[in-house]
């Protein structure tokens, strides 16, 4: 196992070595772009086997997050010798590249199935399993702005205070889930429904992921923002949470998460 969570390591390093490659070869190129970096934190739910797929069911399986954000600001660019505004590209597209991290330790099945109320083995087995996760995902997102990038940085007047963005890409993430049982050894009749038996997976893995961020910017000083932003991130397989539901298409029940944070960007300025 220490040899696949080493292997996973290099995975994500030569991953976020690729993007920042590509990222500075344009630097290379004589296109000047500036630099912005950033740390946010929040609440975060993801949405498992763990509980019928709601809101309601799923709160109680959440937890906070920590991340690192970095973005490309390309407002700046000086390709011909001075800036152009009629440039649409550089004014509203940023790259940003994103560190998120979070653990949930208390995965428990909520709703209907598992109430007092129910004196079922099944519902005596759900009540017994317990899981916990933790992910590091690594991303790379495009990020437009519907408004003028320079004209939010740089407008003494601060017409511009507030600054909307939508950002979608790709993830890669490593995580590392445990699922238990009270009343024993997890993945046997005895201790787990049907709908589950056989497709319990502990330890490491890895998947890729889809994901966005919808949020807006507040501009604090010239060279400081705070950030406000929602995170989807649908993955690519059920079982992250080391649950695979066998009795349900696998992809049309993968798992996801939703997240609300607030951060602060520094605008790095060269």
């Amino acid at each position: 196992m220490l040899n696949n969570y080493c292997r996973l390591k290099y995975k994500i390093l030569i991953f976020f070595m690729i993007v920042s490659s590509l990222a500075f070869s344009q630097r290379t190129k004589k296109r000047g772009f500036s630099n912005e970096i950033g740390f946010y934190g929040g609440a975060t739910t993801f949405f498992t086997d763990f509980g019928e797929r709601s809101y309601e069911t799923q709160a109680k399986n959440s937890s906070f997050h920590l991340g690192v954000v970095h973005f490309f600001n390309f407002a700046y660019r000086d390709d011909y010798g001075r800036y152009t505004k009629n440039r649409w590209f550089n004014d509203h597209i940023k790259v940003r590249s994103d560190i998120f991290f979070t653990y949930i330790g208390n995965l428990r099945h909520e709703g209907g199935l598992v109430d007092q109320s129910q004196t079922s083995l099944t519902a005596d087995q759900l009540r017994a399993m317990k899981g916990e996760l933790g992910l590091l995902s690594l991303s790379s997102q495009i990020e437009y702005n519907p408004f003028s990038i320079r004209g939010f940085s740089d407008d003494i007047r601060n017409n511009f205070a507030i600054h909307p963005y939508i950002a979608v890409g790709v993830g890669y993430t490593a995580f590392n889930r445990n699922v238990s049982s009270s009343l024993g050894r997890i993945n046997t009749p005895a201790t787990t429904p049907p709908e589950f038996l056989g497709g319990i997976v502990n330890g490491s893995g890895s998947e890729w992921s889809l994901l966005t961020n919808i949020g807006f910017r507040y501009k604090l000083n010239p060279m400081a923002d705070l950030i406000v932003e929602g995170r989807w991130q649908a993955f690519f397989s059920d079982d992250v949470d080391g649950i695979n539901d066998n009795s349900v298409n696998s992809v049309e029940h993968a798992d996801y998460l939703l997240s609300f944070s607030i951060g602060y960007v520094y605008y790095l300025n060269f």
